[in-house]
């Protein structure tokens, strides 16, 4: 390229970037200059470095009226012309230039539709209580997002919230198919509807009848012999059979059966469980289920229990660690993190939101084996990687990575081994308190990951490493307070129990801790339901000191 034309073209560039910097670029200038710099590397480099040197400039006028102003004060050092000042306003400008490199590149995707496509979710309702549930088919837990298909309650209770703002109270046994977040199916088994004005449009229908634009309370029920019986609680309803249009009205309730017309039948409310009966019972329940787990805690703990961090001592700027470890060196400090709910009420845990939340602790020593296990509340994952636990050396990382798989970290000969799970933690997962859990086995070169109780992958290592975990943060990672610039890894939610073990735990024992911890489990001698007809259900859980081996 000539001297001429070389010269020509980098005028222009400057022409468009003092422009659009005026704010008075044309659109079709505006295109001309994003083609160019999407297909001319050379012509970025010079974009670039012309908007830096206009920004040093502009710096240097800036400062140089600032001295005139203020002649009477020590004068300010100013820049020499050749070099950019390092300042704030600087900084900024070259962030700018980034921001404006990236910014072509996504104008230009938009102009052409090659922009990544949306993440997507098929959700139409959520599994927001579940009590004394006993599911066929795939097990269910509450937070869970659920997707059109069939559910199938064997016993207890189910409250499922859709999208549109209808809430079903669903008793087993019952099965129930989710259409879409406007419309669901009653096959058999008893259900308490609330169709809010803000539900508008929402239907709920059996084999024999269909319930639909009714803002009210009602419950339905499938009969074994087939019949729908059907109570207005509140509101009338307006109802679709084999034999037409009907209404019923408040405080009554009607029988159905394929080609006949509803009759009158004896209105019965207490045949239906209400969300505020629901509520009312997941609070006792609850309350029993949290003093069993901390009736747990009063056993000793296992002489491979390192480390147990129970988050019981809400406003406290300390962990207390009940581990085997009786040192106040193995307590953790928390920096930062707020006190807030954990998974039952009443249970404290730590909020993990800004880039500086932790909680610094200290293990010394190497181990052959080690488990880590958590019970967390993943709100997001913004970073590329978030920490569970993280050392400064790399030499035991713990953590989660943006898709949602867990890794452990282990050194080898001069690379870092990971023991890496399949993507676990998905968007439908945020919000909920999960239990994860991850061992490393030296000996036999082994990183194994559980989630919720269930192993779901085993991962191989180079045999013969060491495991030292020194100073250490949950939360976050000791790095970043030892450099300048470095990656975010901070977790983003909450944790309200942590375990340390200096063995890798087998597939029992962590079934154990989990069914100890489980917020949705029924405690041992309650009810798990409301029904008096219905059996206790009880779990047979272990103390602590026999949950776990010594």
């Amino acid at each position: 390229m000539s001297d001429a034309i070389q010269s020509d073209w980098k005028t222009q560039v400057e022409t468009w970037l003092l422009e659009s910097r005026d704010g008075i670029l044309s659109e079709e200038a505006r295109r001309a200059l994003n083609e160019l710099l999407l297909a001319d590397p050379e012509a970025r480099k010079h974009a670039r470095q012309f908007l830096l040197n206009d920004a040093a400039l502009s710096e240097q006028c800036r400062l140089e009226r600032a001295e005139q102003l203020f002649s009477h004060e020590r004068s300010l050092p100013l820049p020499r012309a050749a070099r950019i000042p390092r300042t704030p306003f600087l900084w900024t400008v070259a962030a700018s230039v980034a921001l404006l490199i990236c910014g072509v590149t996504v104008w230009a995707g938009i102009r052409s539709g090659r922009l990544p496509e949306e993440m997507t979710s098929s959700g139409i309702a959520l599994l927001s209580q579940t009590l004394g549930a006993e599911w066929g088919g795939v097990a269910r837990r509450p937070g869970q997002v659920l997707e059109p298909g069939t559910l199938k309650l064997h016993a207890g209770l189910a409250r499922i919230d859709f999208l549109n703002g209808a809430s079903l109270v669903v008793e087993g046994p019952a099965e129930l198919e989710l259409r879409s977040a406007q419309d669901a199916f009653c096959r058999s088994g008893r259900v308490f509807a609330e169709v809010p004005a803000q539900a508008q449009g929402f239907k709920i229908s059996s084999p024999d009848v269909a319930v639909a634009d009714s803002p009210a309370r009602f419950g339905l029920e499938v009969r074994a012999d087939g019949g729908s019986d059907l109570h207005a609680l509140r509101g009338a309803l307006l109802i679709h059979s084999s034999e037409g249009g009907d209404r019923v009205a408040p405080g009554t309730a009607v029988t159905l059966r394929p080609g006949r017309k509803p009759a009158p039948a004896s209105f019965a409310e207490a045949r239906f469980r209400t969300p505020e009966e629901l509520e009312a019972a997941l609070a006792r329940e609850f309350a029993e289920r949290y003093a069993h787990w901390k009736s747990g805690l009063a056993q000793p703990a296992p002489k491979d229990l390192l480390l147990h961090y129970t988050f019981e001592a809400p406003g406290e700027s300390r962990l207390r660690n009940r581990g085997a470890v009786q040192d106040p060196e193995s307590d953790g400090l928390i920096v930062g993190c707020q006190w807030t709910a954990g998974r039952w009420p009443g249970k404290a845990a730590l909020d993990f939101k800004r880039v500086t939340d932790r909680v610094r602790i200290r293990v010394p020593g190497s181990f052959d084996a080690v488990t880590w296990l958590a019970w967390v509340r993943v709100d997001s994952l913004p970073n590329n990687l978030n920490s569970l636990v993280l050392n400064a050396g790399y030499n035991l990382h713990w953590q989660i990575n943006k898709e949602g798989w867990m890794a452990l970290g282990a050194p080898g000969a001069g690379t870092r081994e990971r023991g890496q799970s399949p993507t676990l933690i998905t968007p439908d997962w945020f919000g909920q308190w999960i239990q994860l859990c991850s061992t490393f086995d030296g000996a036999a070169g082994r990183v194994t990951h559980y989630f919720n109780g269930r192993k779901v992958s085993e991962a191989r290592v180079k045999s013969g490493l060491k495991l030292a975990l020194g100073d250490a943060d949950i939360g976050n990672w000791v790095a970043s307070q030892e450099r300048g610039g470095h990656a975010l890894r901070n977790f983003n939610g909450r944790i309200d129990e942590l375990l340390f073990f200096s063995r890798a735990l087998p597939a029992d024992e962590v079934k154990k801790l989990f069914d100890w911890g489980d917020p949705c489990r029924p405690a041992p001698g309650g009810l798990g339901i409301l029904q008096a007809d219905q059996a206790p259900v009880s779990p047979g859980h272990e103390p602590l000191q026999t949950r776990l081996s010594q």
